[in-house]
């Protein structure tokens, strides 16, 4: 299977979904050496399509899912709910250590950062963290009907680009054991453990959100400018994270306050996001500055 983008520029080279190892290439942008040539090379090959993109995303979840799974089937210790989702999120610091580099990565002998960088670290980090929180509700629906000696999905529907039930693997395959509710009200050590897990999601997620508005200044700086389509596509997918965000809130307790809204989840992310579509958006005023791609 080919890149699903018809237009290929002269010379680019093309790779089928099943040949791009996605987070080979991400580890190799872990260096704590300056990034070499070939591998922003290898880099730029993220396919320009959103399924194609998600696709490769998607690899790299199955991957971190069934990396904690063999960790903590060895230990052989049910863990709580909420531990489970720290210990995903923990996994994609490989993820956010690579876009860091690439975004300060700069043309060798001079100040300059290296451009075209900007969209695909975006999409990698929103499709990440899009398949996250909708990894967490799968999670969480079944972990909320099951009953302490069984393990049974929910009839939640299934969307279009996730299997369906017929091929869809077990949750016993792609799991750790979990408590279940009652497990988890008769142990008198959840309330601690969950506080600690909680904490420690949302310094992961605020790690990310640092990371991800970053990505989408420079996507902006590349490719914003006296580009109305995009800005309100930036938007769109802004209200979608804002809602995505009140939903792990809700299931998970990250980003809690008073009104358990999720508001401080990804702030600065979408804070950009938000400047992006009023700046260039449909409703933008006329007259916008320049925009300039700058160095440190």
């Amino acid at each position: 299977m080919r890149w699903s983008d018809a237009a290929v520029s002269p010379g680019r080279r093309t790779l089928s979904l099943d040949e791009y190892d996605l987070t080979s290439v991400l580890r190799r942008c872990n260096s704590t050496t300056a990034l070499d040539a070939q591998v922003i090379k290898d880099v730029k090959l993220f396919p320009r399509s959103e399924r194609d993109g998600l696709a490769l995303i998607q690899k790299i979840l199955l991957r971190v899912k069934s990396s904690v799974k063999t960790r903590l089937d060895k230990a052989k210790e049910k863990i709580l709910e909420t531990e489970l989702y720290l210990e995903w999120l923990q996994e994609f610091e490989f993820v956010m250590t690579a876009i860091e580099n690439l975004l300060s990565s700069k043309v060798p002998g001079t100040r300059k950062r290296v451009t075209g960088l900007g969209r695909l670290s975006f999409t990698i980090l929103y499709q990440l963290m899009d398949e996250f929180i909708s990894e967490v509700d799968s999670h969480h629906d079944r972990w909320s009907y099951r009953s302490p000696d069984s393990a049974t999905s929910s009839n939640r529907p299934t969307s279009s680009n996730r299997p369906t039930s017929s091929n869809r693997p077990t949750p016993s395959s792609q799991y750790p054991a979990t408590m279940t509710i009652i497990e988890e009200s008769q142990d008198s050590s959840t309330d601690a453990r969950m506080e600690v897990a909680v904490q420690q999601a949302e310094e992961c997620l605020n790690r990310f959100d640092l990371v991800m508005a970053d990505a989408v200044r420079r996507y902006k700086i590349e490719c914003g400018r006296n580009n109305v389509k995009l800005a309100d596509a930036i938007g769109s997918k802004e209200y979608s994270l804002s809602r995505a965000c009140c939903l792990l809130c809700e299931q998970t307790g990250f980003g809690g306050d008073e009104d358990d809204m999720g508001d401080s989840l990804l702030q600065e992310t979408r804070r950009a996001m938000q400047e992006w579509k009023t700046e260039f958006g449909s409703d933008a005023p006329e007259d916008v500055g320049d925009d300039e791609l700058t160095s440190d």
